[in-house]
Parts: structure tokens; C-alpha cells; sequence
């Protein structure tokens, strides 16, 4: 089921992934999303980026609603091929799941809520810069 996608953008029935200076963002649109609609989301995302890893900015602001159980497959399997996940949300149910969803599981990732934006995009940005600092030394202590 894959619609007007390319190098850069790709867009299902329920999200919208682009690429953006080596951040992938996703564009939740206005759907509820269980179970069925998670794996759908993950293996679109997984074919998208063709092996491979970016940071993640996750609006999800016209979500509807999240399932228990697509937060968990999300908790569990969506880390794949990301390094960090700033979800960003502006309402107050929103705010509690994403808190809940950040503070009940257990993440391979850095993952930190945002109600902002571009405050979202600063930290993925500062994370990504962190990472390739630890990566310049350990690179050159070994080469």
C-alpha cells in the first residue's frame, strides 16, 4: 500500500514520513491507531528508510487515539534503525499518553517528549551531534 513515495517523502492513511537534513519526521494524520495499524506504520517506516538509521520527530498532535496495545508494539519494535525519538504534542490527552508511553517502557533510544516543535528538532539535532562526537573519538583512538 505504497502511495507517492520516493526518496523523501512517503504517505500511507495514517502518516506522513519525510526527510528533512538527516531527520526523519512523521506526520501522524487525524486516525486511531491499534494494533494492525502499528505493524502497518513500522514496515512502511522500515521499507522508507532502506536500511538506514535516522532520528525520529514524531507529530503527533492530530492523532486520535493510540491503543495499549500499538504503544507497546511501538515500545517494543519501533527502535529499529532510529537514534533518537522527540514525539511532539500539544493537547493534554496527547501529553498524558506520550508521558505515560515514555515513562512505562523501557527505550533503546533516547525519547523525550516535546509540545514544541522546533524545540523537538534542537534536541534531536543536539543528540545526533552528541553521537557523532563519541563516534570522531572512539574513530580515532582505534585508527
Amino acid at each position: 500500500m505504497l502511495q507517492n513515495f520516493n526518496d523523501i517523502y512517503f504517505e500511507n492513511e495514517y502518516i506522513i514520513f519525510h526527510i528533512q537534513n538527516h531527520i526523519l519526521f512523521i506526520q501522524y494524520k487525524k486516525v486511531e491507531i491499534d494494533i494492525d495499524e502499528a505493524i502497518i506504520i513500522l514496515e512502511d517506516r522500515l521499507k522508507f528508510q532502506n536500511g538506514i538509521t535516522y532520528p525520529i520527530v514524531a507529530n503527533v498532535h492530530d492523532l486520535i487515539s493510540i491503543s495499549h496495545r500499538a504503544r507497546k508494539y511501538f515500545a517494543t519494535y519501533s527502535y529499529q534503525k532510529t537514534t533518537s525519538v522527540a514525539i511532539v504534542s500539544n493537547s493534554f490527552y496527547l501529553n498524558l499518553i506520550t508521558n505515560a508511553y515514555i515513562s512505562m517502557y523501557t527505550h533503546d533510544v533516547p525519547v523525550k517528549h516535546f509540545n514544541d516543535l522546533s524545540k523537538a528538532i534542537e534536541w534531536t539535532i543536539s543528540i545526533s551531534d552528541k553521537k557523532r562526537s563519541i563516534f570522531k573519538v572512539l574513530k580515532e583512538a582505534f585508527y
